[in-house]
């Protein structure tokens, strides 16, 4: 069944449904996600976009949320997400003008957290920055990377009290655990690099 067909209310609903519960699932991954936009990340590309924990954007990409051009609105938890990212006022802004962002102001929204030059470029190159700035995020040991990314979970979903109590629990997880143990002996926290 093509998108033009499902015209009615409980096509709508089970689309939606589905692509919330694929968005939450993908958020929720224990890694730490990310999305590389080139081109354009357009409606539903813009959602999942903002469901990823980490946005790069080259700079000759836009991003946009489009809906309201074809008379919808964000369906897959993108709208929702948006508003945690930029505020319902910016937010309100974008999805009720339909219209396009730039790397440079995506950055200043807060919609992407950094901005990758692609002016002459092959798309290798560009997956090797990406993977660059990748790396340069993940430098802690993976059961930390995956504790941090449970933290963020937590504090995405659940109410600040219950977040806190996560929180507890997560580094308790992580402390004394030979990572730490050895950060701690070779007094990592102090250094410079």
């Amino acid at each position: 069944m093509s998108v033009k067909e499902m015209t009615n209310y409980e096509d709508g609903l089970k689309m939606a449904t589905l692509m919330q519960y694929c968005m939450a699932r993908f958020q929720t991954l224990p890694m730490i996600t990310m999305a590389l936009i080139q081109g354009r990340a357009i409606g539903g590309g813009a959602e999942i976009a903002v469901s990823s924990d980490l946005r790069l954007i080259t700079r000759s990409a836009k991003i946009g949320y489009v809906h309201c051009r074809v008379g919808i609105v964000a369906a897959w938890g993108g709208g929702s997400r948006l508003v945690q990212l930029v505020g319902p006022s910016r937010a309100i802004e974008l999805m009720s003008s339909g219209r396009l962002v730039g790397a440079e102001e995506a950055l200043n929204l807060g919609l992407v957290n950094n901005i990758l030059e692609d002016a002459g470029l092959s798309n290798e190159q560009v997956m090797a920055q990406a993977k660059q700035y990748l790396e340069s995020h993940l430098i802690g040991a993976k059961s930390t990377i995956i504790a941090i990314k449970g933290l963020v979970n937590a504090a995405r979903t659940l109410p600040l009290e219950q977040a806190l109590v996560v929180e507890g629990q997560i580094l308790s997880s992580t402390w004394g655990k030979p990572p730490h143990l050895e950060a701690l002996n070779n007094n990592v926290k102090h250094r410079d690099d």
